[in-house]
C-alpha cells in the first residue's frame, strides 16, 4: 500500500513537471512514450529502495532518475558526516567551486536542519558569506533525506532558471517524493543492520548456552572449541589448561581424541607455555601482527615458528584465561588456560577479532567453573558420613533415624485429601471476537469502550481505497459500454431503416456482432459492480450478539487506524448470560484430574478463590476437560478444564479476572499429597 500511494503520488507530481515545462511540438507528440518513460523510472526507483545496494551506489542511481525525471541540467547529493557537516557524495555536472561554497553550505545545512524542501532562485541571498544563498546560475531544488527522525543529508537538483511557479511547486512535490522513497532504503537498511545483531545475538546465545551446559572439564572444554569455532569463524580452535609450569590440550575443535604423543600437539604446548610465561597476547600472521617478527622474544620466536612449520598455519591468536578476582589487590589473578585461534589463509577481519574476545570472556568463566568443580574433594562428605556412627554419636543417630522412621510411616499411612492446583479465567459464555474482513482504514468508530449494543447495531465502518478505486472504474466502464451500446443499436436501427444498406449485409452482421459483445460485456461489469458492492458492504461491520464492548481505549487503538485482515480489533461480551471458569491444568497433572473424574464421578469438585477477592472461597463442578494439550502463554503444555459457574453468587463479574484453583482427586496419602511431583520427576527423568 505504502509503495503504492508513492507510486501515485509521484506520478502525479511528474505529470505537473511535464505540463509546465515549455518542450518542443515534436516532444508533446510523445505523450505515451514519456508516460511509459515515467513509469519505468518509478519502478526503478522503487526497487532500488527494496534492493540491498550500498548507500553510494543507491544515492547515484537515485540522483541519475531524479535529473533524468525532471529533466535538469544537473544534481548532487550531500551526505551527512560525523561531525555534522555535509559531503559531496555524487553529482552530476556540479558547477565548478560550489562545493567549497561557504554561503551555498550553510544553505544546504539550513534545509537539512528543518527539515523540508525548497526552492532557491539563481544567485539569490546576500553576498556575504554569512548568510545562506545560491552562488549559481541555476535554480535549486533542494530536499532534506531523512530516515525516520534521523537526517541523513540533502538532494540537491540544478534546474533551468524561467520555470513557471507552477512547475516550481511541481520540483519540489517530485523531489520530496523521491526522498520519501529514499527514506524507505533506509528503513530498510536498518531492519537488515538490526536482522543482522540479532542473529548475532542468538549465536552468542547458543554458544553461552552450550559451553555452559556442562560442568565436566572436558565437555566444556570440547563445546569452547567446536562452538567457539564456529562462532569466531577461525580454522581451528584449540582449548588449553595451565597449572603451575605446564600447559596441556585439553580440546581441539574437530577432534574427537586428541593424540598427546603428536608433533604438533607437544609444540603447541611448548608455544603456549612460552606465551603465558611472558604474561602476553600473542598475535601473529604472516602480513604482521601484534609484534613484528623481528620484536618477538627469543623465547617465543623460535616455538612459533617451530609450530607454524609443523602446522601450516598462516594466522594464530593465543588469548590467555584467567580465573577468579584474587582477594589481594596486589596479586594479578592466576591464568588458567589459554585459547588458540588459528586460518590457514592470511585474511583476520575487525569482526573477527571482537568475536574472539567474546569468546574469551565466556570461556574464561565456563572453563574456571569447570576447573572448581574438578576439584571438588570427596572425602569430606565420606568422612561426615562416617562420623555419625561413631560411638558417642550413635545414640543421637538412632533418635533421628527413628523420628525419620516414624516421619516416613507417616507419609506412607496418613491419608490427606489430594488436590491439582490449576490457574484461570472468569469469561462470559457468549463472547464474539470482530475481526477486520479485509485490509483497510478506519473511517468511522461508531462505539466507545464498555458501551452496550444491541445485536445488528453497526460498530465500525472501514475504508479500503483500492476497492473504493474498483468500484469507480467498474463503473466508469459500466458507463462507457452503455454508451457505447446504445450508439450500436442507434446505428443498426438506421441501418434497417435505409433501403440502401439493404445491399450491405455485412455491415449489419458487424453492428449485430458488437451489439451482442458488448452486452455480454454489461453483464460481466454488472456482476463485477455487485461483487465490489457487496465487499463494500462487508466493510460496515456489525454486532453478532447483544453485549458490551470489551477493549482497552478502542478509540486510540482503532480511529483511523490501519486495519489488517483477520486482526481482531474489539470483542463484545454478553455478561448477563452465564459465565464460566477457565482453567489451565499443566500437562503433567492433568492425568490425576483424568483418573479421578472417572473413578469419583463426572461432578468433579473445584474450589477458587478471586484474586480480587482472596478471602472468599467458591465451589463449582467441572463441565469439559480438553482432550488435547495446547501451549500457554509462557509455551508450557497444559490442558483446558471449564466450568459453569451461578453469576448471581457473584455481585462483581470481570471479564477476564485471575483466579487461582484447586480440583478435588480423592485421598491419598500425606507422602504422596506432598511429595508426588517429586516421585513423578524420578519417575520420568531417573528410572525411565
Amino acid at each position: 500500500m505504502i509503495r503504492f500511494v508513492l507510486h501515485f503520488r509521484v506520478c502525479e507530481n511528474l505529470r505537473l513537471c511535464i505540463m509546465s515545462i515549455d518542450l518542443p511540438e515534436s516532444e508533446l507528440d510523445q505523450s505515451d512514450s514519456s508516460w511509459q518513460q515515467i513509469e519505468r523510472l518509478i519502478d526503478e526507483i522503487a526497487d532500488l529502495a527494496s534492493s540491498e545496494v550500498a548507500p553510494p551506489s543507491f544515492h547515484s542511481e537515485l540522483l541519475e532518475r531524479a535529473v533524468t525525471a525532471l529533466a535538469a541540467v544537473g544534481g548532487a547529493i550531500w551526505i551527512r558526516q560525523s561531525d555534522r557537516a555535509l559531503k559531496l557524495q555524487c553529482g552530476i555536472r556540479v558547477p565548478d567551486g560550489i562545493e567549497g561554497d561557504v554561503a551555498h553550505s550553510k544553505l544546504l545545512a539550513e534545509v537539512l536542519s528543518a527539515s523540508q524542501s525548497r526552492i532557491v532562485a539563481p544567485r539569490s541571498g546576500a553576498s556575504s558569506h554569512e548568510l545562506p544563498s545560491n552562488p549559481t546560475d541555476y535554480l535549486l531544488v533542494v530536499s532534506a533525506l531523512k530516515s525516520g527522525d534521523e537526517l541523513v543529508g540533502v538532494i540537491e537538483i540544478f534546474q533551468r532558471a524561467g520555470a513557471s511557479p507552477a512547475a516550481q511547486q511541481g520540483y519540489l512535490e517530485l523531489v520530496g517524493s523521491m526522498c520519501e522513497l529514499a527514506g524507505e532504503y533506509y528503513r530498510n537498511c536498518e531492519l537488515r543492520e538490526l536482522q543482522q545483531q540479532r542473529s548475532e545475538s542468538g549465536r552468542l546465545a547458543e554458544f553461552t548456552k552450550r559451553i555452559h551446559a556442562s560442568l565436566g572439564l572436558t565437555p566444556t572444554a570440547f563445546a569452547i572449541a567446536n562452538e567457539g569455532r564456529s562462532f569466531v569463524g577461525c580454522n581451528r580452535l584449540s582449548v588449553l589448561t595451565s597449572r603451575r609450569t605446564h600447559c596441556r590440550v585439553v580440546a581441539v575443535s574437530g577432534v574427537f581424541r586428541i593424540d598427546r604423543r603428536s608433533n604438533s600437539v607437544r609444540m603447541l604446548e611448548r608455544l603456549v607455555r612460552a606465551v603465558l610465561k611472558a604474561g602476553m597476547t600473542l598475535h601473529f600472521s604472516g602480513s604482521g601482527g601484534s609484534l613484528p617478527a623481528d620484536e618477538l622474544p627469543p623465547e617465543i620466536e623460535r616455538p612459533l615458528h617451530a609450530y607454524l612449520d609443523e602446522s601450516h598455519t598462516r594466522v594464530i591468536e593465543i588469548v590467555p584465561l584467567k580465573g577468579r578476582d584474587s582477594k589481594n589487590s596486589t596479586t594479578p589473578n592466576p591464568t588458567i588456560g589459554a585459547l588458540v585461534v588459528e586460518h590457514f589463509d592470511a585474511e583476520y577481519e575487525q569482526l573477527m577479532r571482537q568475536r574472539v574476545e567474546t569468546t574469551r570472556e565466556h570461556s574464561e568463566i565456563a572453563l574456571r567453573n569447570a576447573l572448581e568443580f574438578q576439584s571438588l574433594p570427596l572425602s569430606r562428605l565420606l568422612q561426615r558420613a562416617t562420623w555419625l556412627v561413631r560411638l558417642q554419636q550413635l545414640p543421637k543417630t538412632l533418635v533421628a533415624a527413628g523420628l525419620l522412621a516414624a516421619i516416613v510411616l507417616a507419609l506412607v499411612f496418613v491419608p490427606a485429601d489430594f488436590e491439582v492446583e490449576a490457574r484461570g479465567q472468569l469469561r462470559p459464555q457468549n463472547q464474539r471476537d470482530i475481526f477486520a474482513p479485509r485490509d483497510g482504514t478506519v473511517s468511522e468508530l461508531l462505539v466507545r469502550d464498555e458501551k452496550r449494543v444491541a445485536k445488528d447495531a453497526r460498530l465500525v465502518v472501514l475504508r479500503n481505497s483500492q476497492l473504493e478505486l474498483d468500484f469507480k472504474r467498474v463503473w466508469g466502464e459500466i458507463q462507457t459500454a452503455t454508451k457505447r451500446l446504445s450508439a450500436v443499436q442507434a446505428a443498426r436501427v438506421e441501418n434497417e431503416i435505409i433501403d440502401s444498406n439493404r445491399d450491405r449485409p455485412d455491415r449489419n452482421r458487424q453492428l449485430s456482432a458488437d451489439e451482442a459483445e458488448l452486452k455480454a460485456l454489461l453483464a460481466s461489469l454488472n456482476e463485477q459492480h455487485e461483487a465490489l458492492k457487496k465487499q463494500q458492504d462487508e466493510l460496515t461491520i456489525c454486532s453478532p450478539i447483544d453485549g458490551v464492548i470489551s477493549a482497552w481505549d478502542v478509540t486510540e487503538l482503532l480511529e483511523s487506524r490501519p486495519v489488517k485482515l483477520g486482526q481482531v480489533m474489539m470483542s463484545v461480551i454478553d455478561t448477563d448470560g452465564p459465565w464460566k471458569l477457565e482453567l489451565l491444568v499443566p500437562d503433567d497433572q492433568a492425568g490425576h484430574v483424568l483418573r479421578a473424574r472417572k473413578e469419583l464421578g463426572e461432578d468433579l469438585k473445584v474450589s477458587f478463590k478471586l484474586a480480587t477477592n482472596a478471602s472468599t472461597t467458591y465451589d463449582v463442578t467441572i463441565d469439559r476437560i480438553a482432550m488435547s494439550t495446547e501451549m500457554d502463554e509462557s509455551q508450557q503444555p497444559t490442558v483446558k478444564v471449564t466450568a459453569i459457574i451461578d453469576n448471581s453468587r457473584f455481585p462483581q463479574l470481570r471479564p477476564g479476572a485471575s483466579v487461582t484453583a484447586r480440583i478435588y482427586c480423592g485421598r491419598r496419602s500425606v507422602g504422596y499429597v506432598w511429595l508426588h511431583e517429586l516421585f513423578e520427576a524420578i519417575q520420568t527423568r531417573i528410572l525411565f
